[in-house]
Parts: C-alpha cells; sequence; structure tokens
C-alpha cells in the first residue's frame, strides 16, 4: 500500500511534477491496519487470559501516573483495550480510543489518525501500541499537538531489543529440528 504524506507547502505557483517531487514523501506502509483490526475483534474476548505483558506495562504506567501527584483532568488512552489504566487514575473527562469494537471503547478509531481538538488533553496514553505505527515520528507530533502545555504523554510499546530471549530461543529451536 503507497501512501503519500505532504510535508510543506511553499507560497508561490510551481507546476503539479515539481510539487509531487519536492513535496511529498512516498512508503510503503509497514502494517496494514484493517488486518490488525480484524485480529484485534477476533481475540478479543480471549484478550484478558493472555494479556499478561500488556498488564505489567499497564501497571508499570499506572504507577508512574500515580507517581506524579498531578491533577490530571482530561485524559485520552489510546489502544485502552481492557481500559484498565483510565479506570485506576480515575481523571475527571476520559476518553478511551480502540481499534476493535469489542473491547468497547468510548471511540472506535486507528490510532493512526487521532481526531480531537488540539491542546485537548493533560494526559496521553498509549500501552503497547506504538509499534503497530506505519509513521511514528508524525504519530508523536500529532499526539504532542493534543497535550495541553506542561501535558505528559506517556507510552510503552516494544522496540529492537525487546523479548530478545525469546528470540533466542526460537533460534536455538529452529536449529535443531
Amino acid at each position: 500500500e503507497i501512501i503519500l504524506l505532504q510535508i510543506r507547502q511553499v507560497l508561490g505557483k510551481i507546476t503539479f511534477r515539481n510539487f509531487l517531487a519536492n513535496f511529498f514523501i512516498i512508503f510503503v506502509a509497514l502494517f496494514n491496519r484493517e488486518l490488525l483490526k480484524q485480529n484485534r475483534n477476533r481475540v478479543f474476548d480471549k484478550f484478558l487470559e493472555a494479556d499478561f505483558i500488556y498488564q505489567e506495562t499497564a501497571q508499570i504506567i499506572t504507577q508512574t501516573i500515580l507517581d506524579c501527584k498531578r491533577n490530571f483532568a482530561n485524559v485520552l488512552e489510546i489502544g485502552a483495550r481492557s481500559g484498565q489504566i483510565g479506570k485506576k487514575i480515575n481523571p475527571q473527562n476520559l476518553i478511551q480510543t480502540d481499534l476493535a469494537i469489542g473491547f468497547q471503547p468510548d471511540l472506535v478509531m486507528d490510532d493512526e489518525h487521532l481526531c480531537f481538538k488540539e491542546q485537548s488533553f493533560d494526559l496521553i496514553i498509549s500501552n503497547l501500541n506504538l509499534h503497530f505505527i506505519n509513521d511514528i515520528p508524525q504519530n508523536l507530533i500529532s499526539i504532542r499537538k493534543l497535550l495541553k502545555p506542561g501535558g505528559m504523554f506517556i507510552s510503552s510499546f516494544f522496540g529492537e531489543e525487546n523479548l530478545k530471549e525469546l528470540k533466542e530461543v526460537f533460534l536455538q529451536t529452529e536449529q535443531k529440528f
């Protein structure tokens, strides 16, 4: 899937060809968001049985937020799934989103396209979602715009070195066969 992203506009008259050559980046989307949505809807009823990594990171995020000893009145929890973080910090206004309707979020939406008014939230939470985003820098810019001045964004996601031991076990097992 090819996605075109406009980088910036420049004043002046330009040809369409120059416009495409100079102001768009073409990249291949790594993650099929529709397939991710289908998978999340398919497994949501068994999610609580197998979400130990999600639960552990949610607990760390929750404790970090509570340790801040700040009043976060308006909170956005992106990809909330079971919604346990928002429920535990108990803000005045909480919006929980998820790609899958099965988790019954306040708003079903793709977290690649956050469509809220700028400077709306004191706190934005994203637990194990960013590693599925095709354009992480653009997504982080969008998140920053949604934060009020002095707002906080807290996130967890899998990086290159995560689950290294599991990868090594898989490689060792494959070599035996």
